[in-house]
C-alpha cells in the first residue's frame, strides 16, 4: 500500500508541475497577444453578442469615442458596420 501511495503522490506531483508549466506558458502567450493588440496600428475590437467587450486605442481613435464609452454602447452596430 505504501508503494501505491508513493506512486500516486509522484504522479500527482508530476501533474502539478505539468499544469503549472502550462499555466505559465498560457500567461506568456496572453501577454504577447495583449502587447500585439494594444500596440497594433489597426483598430481592433471584440464584440460578444451586441456588446463591445474590448477595443484597442487605435479603434477608439477611429471611432471617435473613449474606450469606456465604446463599452457602454448596448448595440455595437450603432458604430460598427456588420461586415
Amino acid at each position: 500500500r505504501t508503494r501505491e501511495l508513493a506512486a500516486t503522490n509522484a504522479q500527482l506531483r508530476w501533474e502539478i508541475v505539468e499544469r503549472r508549466t502550462a499555466h505559465e506558458a498560457l500567461q506568456r502567450s496572453e501577454q504577447r497577444f495583449r502587447t500585439l493588440v494594444e500596440n497594433a496600428i489597426a483598430g481592433i475590437v471584440i464584440v460578444k453578442g451586441t456588446r463591445i467587450t474590448y477595443a484597442n486605442a487605435h479603434f477608439s481613435a477611429i471611432a471617435g469615442y473613449a474606450l469606456d464609452k465604446l463599452q457602454a454602447f448596448d448595440d455595437a452596430s450603432q458604430i460598427i458596420h456588420q461586415d
